[in-house]
C-alpha cells in the first residue's frame, strides 16, 4: 500500500525507485514465501494486499507461474504496476474502503500483505482489513502479514530505521520511517503498533492457528536483532 503522503504520479515514481533499489527480497519476504508455500506449490490464486509498486506480486507470478492479484488503494500506484508489468498471470486492482469487491467469498488460496498494517491509523481499520481478507479466503487458506518488528523501533538497521532512536511510542502514534538507498533518503510516515494489536486484529477477524515468527536481517548492522515480524493465521471455516 502506498503511504498517504505519496499520491502523485511523480511521488509514486520516486517511491518505486527507492523501494526497488534495496535488496527487498531479504527484507522478510523470504519468510512470507515460506509461510505461503502450500498455496504457491499448488499454483493457487494469491492476493498481494497493498502491493505498492508491484515488485513482490510480479516476483511471485514470474517465479511460481500462477495467478497473482496485486491490490492497492492508490490508482496512481495501480497505473504504475500496469505500465511496469505484462505477465499474463498478474493483474492489479484498486481497492476502495478496503473492500476486495472483485473477489467472491471463499475463493482465494492465500493472501499476503507486506508493510501495510503498520501504516493504518486505527486499530478498527486494521480489524476491518483482516475481516475482508478472511471473507475472500478459502477454508484452510492462510493470511500472512509482514511488518517491521515493533520491539526494535528506533534501532538503525543497514538501510532502514522505524521511529526515532530512544523514543517511546504509544499504540497508534505516528512515527517516521527512514529508508536509505543509493538514491538518497526516503522519509515515510508509519504508525507504531505493538505486536499484540496485530494478533488481536487477526483474532477478531476470525483467524485460527495464529502465530508470530521473527526474522533477523541477513546482512548489515544488528543481525542479532529480529528486524522483521511475520504474523500468520488460517481460515478454518
Amino acid at each position: 500500500m502506498i503511504h498517504e503522503n505519496l499520491e502523485s504520479g511523480d511521488s509514486v515514481s520516486e517511491y518505486s525507485k527507492h523501494t526497488t533499489a534495496v535488496e527487498w527480497i531479504e527484507m522478510g519476504y523470504l519468510g512470507v514465501i515460506s509461510s505461503q508455500q502450500d498455496a504457491l506449490n499448488k499454483r493457487g490464486h494469491i492476493i498481494d494486499y497493498g502491493c505498492g509498486p508491484g515488485f513482490f506480486a510480479a516476483y511471485l507470478a514470474e517465479e511460481y507461474k500462477q495467478k497473482i492479484t496485486g491490490v492497492d488503494i492508490s490508482q496512481e500506484m495501480i497505473n504504475h504496476c500496469e505500465n511496469e508489468y505484462t505477465n499474463k498471470d498478474l493483474s492489479f486492482y484498486q481497492v476502495g474502503e478496503n473492500k476486495l469487491a472483485f473477489a467472491e467469498s471463499n475463493s482465494i488460496d492465500g493472501v499476503v500483505s507486506c508493510y501495510v498494517l503498520m501504516q493504518i491509523p486505527s486499530h478498527d481499520e486494521q480489524i476491518a482489513i483482516c475481516e475482508e481478507i478472511y471473507r475472500v479466503l478459502k477454508p484452510g487458506a492462510k493470511f500472512t502479514m509482514l511488518t517491521m518488528n515493533p520491539a526494535y523501533t528506533g534501532v538503525q538497521f543497514d538501510f532502514l530505521r522505524n521511529g526515532d532512536a530512544g523514543r517511546v511510542y504509544s499504540a497508534g502514534e505516528k512515527m517516521t520511517t527512514e529508508l536509505q538507498t543509493d538514491h538518497g533518503t526516503l522519509e515515510l510516515e508509519d504508525v507504531y503498533w505493538p505486536t499484540q494489536y496485530y494478533l488481536n486484529a487477526f483474532s477478531r477477524a476470525g483467524f485460527s492457528h495464529i502465530k508470530c515468527v521473527e526474522h533477523c536481517p541477513a546482512f548489515g548492522d544488528n543481525q542479532d536483532k529480529a528486524q522483521f515480524l511475520i504474523v500468520e493465521g488460517i481460515k478454518v471455516k
